[in-house]
């Protein structure tokens, strides 16, 4: 069963174009989350089929393609099913904050090409191209890239979280007792005597080696 996992990586430099449409598109994305939202807490539901079918049309108007649409109502339904979590368990909850600097990328809505990352933009068939900054430690990763995305802003630079479904790689046993594991970077060799571990090996994170600000 493949391993889900997640990487984090910079948007390099776009033009002030795209930041104006990245800007733009998270306005709009914002305002589609907060509409499906405030009907959830209206209405006191987060059945996603009930939010989708009262306001996908209302947030269509905004002018978000469908797949950002869709993404739009997933984040409200998120954010609705947590609020009432917290009021079930009688905790306070106060009203619930949506997030305005970031935008729900839908499978079909973004494609990884090399190290670009391509999105659809509200025309249909016109798309915008961000290179990506990808440790090369993280390139052949890529290949992997599976399920919906986010775009999210910190400070003013851009990021974009993907998510990975990673191939486990099978264990192999040998003649001497001994297991041999191979992982992405480093083979390691563990040894099932009684004398235990023949070296140490860290399990590899999307999270390492990044700034705390790069986490959504």
């Amino acid at each position: 069963m493949p391993r889900a996992e997640a990487v984090v990586l910079k948007l390099r430099f776009p033009s002030k174009a795209k930041r104006e449409w990245l800007d733009r598109t998270a306005g709009l994305f914002h305002q589609g989350v907060q509409l499906a939202l405030d009907y959830a807490l209206s209405a006191k539901t987060s059945n996603r089929g009930k939010i989708h079918a009262a306001t996908y049309s209302s947030i269509r108007a905004l002018g978000l393609p469908s797949e950002y649409c869709r993404m739009a109502v997933n984040e409200a339904v998120q954010v609705a099913r947590s609020h009432f979590g917290l009021r079930k368990k009688k905790r306070r909850a106060g009203k619930p904050r949506v997030h305005t600097q970031r935008i729900g990328l839908g499978v079909s809505a973004y494609k990884v090409v090399g190290t670009a990352l391509r999105v659809s933009t509200e025309k249909k068939g016109e798309f915008l191209w961000f290179p990506l900054s990808v440790p090369a430690r993280f390139r052949d990763k890529l290949q992997y890239v599976k399920g919906d995305a986010r775009l999210f802003r910190r400070g003013d630079e851009w990021f974009v979280m993907l998510p990975l479904s990673v191939p486990h790689t099978p264990t192999v046993r040998d003649g001497d007792g001994s297991v041999h594991v191979k992982t992405w970077d480093h083979p390691f060799r563990m040894d099932l005597r009684p004398r235990g571990w023949a070296g140490t090996h860290r399990r590899w994170s999307p999270w390492n080696s990044l700034p705390h600000s790069s986490t959504p």
